[in-house]
């Protein structure tokens, strides 16, 4: 699996409001990015609606499972911990496993 860097410029006072945004579930701005960036790869979409009201988040995806994959997410970060999957369901299932 190749790595790539993304880069981006953002307003200071809208970073630092998502990033306690996100401190509710656990997340950090890059492992929000990375999520998103995934899921939307995985749907092909946005995962979420545009205009959507507060509370609701991306379809079918559970937030509070976010703060996990962003534990694990670091403890993958020495490559032999590194584990691939077939699909997101077994990835899931796999990650649950390790949650629950």
């Amino acid at each position: 699996m190749s790595v790539v860097q993304i880069s981006t410029r953002i307003d200071e006072h809208v970073r630092n409001r998502a990033a306690k945004a996100l401190e509710q579930y656990g997340l950090d701005l890059p492992s929000a990015i990375k999520i998103f960036i995934t899921r939307t790869a995985e749907v092909g979409d946005l995962p979420f609606a545009i205009g959507q009201s507060s509370g609701q988040y991306m379809d079918e995806y559970d937030w509070s499972f976010a703060a996990e994959i962003a534990a694990i997410e670091n403890e993958l970060e020495n490559p032999d911990n590194i584990v691939e999957f077939e699909n997101t369901d077994t990835a899931i299932d796999f990650l649950k496993s390790r949650v629950l």
